[in-house]
């Protein structure tokens, strides 16, 4: 990510402080005096709205001085200085993508050890984060919330003093970046139909039976966990998924049950993809449903997914979270709910 700041900079006034150099100025190549350091510098540490002993903003300010002192010819400062009065260290330095490179090396060699050293430095990231997340949307996005979570975000990266090396862990699902950023910061902000959240006191209501806990006898087949689940007069093998968000079915399991009215338009959610465990996205038709029965319990409120590339329906953690506590018995090749 380039951050020119000292090309930011030199639109602003000048500003008076004392240089740390014995060496006052930058000057041109043939080394003539142009440009105070001191002005320059401090323009540099306020674009990034740093202080004095913010080490990285330091080194990067003197640095970028630094690539600057000694570089262009009199005579082409003298030109710029003509056709850009105001700007003509900015224009100097847009013109020149050797120099360009060098000042953002400066950059680049702080960031090594901590990508996010200055306020600007984390508004910058934020913006190209929200910028990307718009940009690359798969789904509609609820606006509402993009700026939240990029602060979020930055504010969790910042705090861990993340690195060039590290930064990409965020895109990593099974990086403890990832799941931070995940868990603190609600997950992408997409306008979302399902959102699947903890056990809640209040989801004890959408669990019936005269039982509290029940035993539901599973089988494992090539290491997967099915159990029978009913819905209506539909007597289904599902697939305890506790990675899945909601439960999944096929297009044709869903249209069975708009004949039965075990759903209806009215409980039509929208649409929504899922990632499945081998990181295939699928598009699903979401709905409300109720009276799922698994063992002893019948389960309201419930969201259902179907998609015509689903085949193995998953009971997934809209139903497990409905119960207080949930377990497997290994040895009895049994699922343990707990209303």
């Amino acid at each position: 990510m380039r951050f020119l700041t000292l090309i930011l900079l030199l639109f602003a006034g000048s500003v008076s402080a004392q240089f740390t150099n014995a060496d006052q100025f930058v000057r041109s190549r043939e080394g003539k005096n142009v440009w105070e350091k001191s002005t320059m510098f401090w323009r540099c540490m306020k674009a990034m709205k740093a202080d004095p002993t913010n080490k990285e903003a330091v080194q990067i300010c003197n640095c970028q001085v630094d690539q600057i002192d000694g570089y262009f010819p009199m005579k082409l400062i003298k030109e710029y200085e003509y056709l850009y009065p105001n700007l003509s260290l900015a224009k100097l330095i847009e013109a020149d993508t050797v120099l360009q490179a060098r000042i953002d090396q400066c950059y680049k060699d702080v960031s090594q050890t901590n990508l996010f050293f200055s306020p600007a430095q984390i508004m910058s990231y934020r913006d190209s984060m929200a910028a990307y997340i718009r940009r690359n949307k798969k789904e509609e996005l609820d606006e509402s919330r993009v700026n939240s979570y990029c602060d979020c975000a930055v504010s969790v990266m910042a705090k861990r003093k993340i690195n060039a090396q590290t930064i990409n862990d965020m895109n990593d699902p099974n990086s403890m970046l990832f799941n931070e950023i995940a868990y603190r910061c609600g997950g992408y902000p997409y306008k979302r139909v399902s959102t699947t959240t903890a056990w809640k006191a209040t989801d004890s209501l959408d669990v019936t039976s005269n039982k509290r806990i029940d035993s539901i006898d599973v089988i494992t087949v090539s290491a997967m966990t099915k159990l029978k689940v009913k819905i209506g007069p539909l007597v289904n093998v599902w697939m305890l998924d506790c990675g899945a968000t909601d439960m999944l079915v096929s297009d044709t399991m869903i249209n069975k049950l708009l004949q039965l009215k075990l759903v209806s338009g009215n409980d039509f959610l929208g649409r929504q993809t899922y990632t499945l465990a081998n990181g295939k996205e699928i598009l699903c038709d979401v709905y409300r449903i109720n009276n799922v029965q698994v063992g002893k319990f019948t389960v309201n409120n419930l969201v259902i997914g179907a998609s015509k590339e689903t085949d193995t329906f998953l009971l997934g953690k809209t139903f497990l979270n409905k119960f207080r506590r949930w377990s497997i018995d290994n040895q009895r090749n049994q699922l343990i709910l707990e209303r």
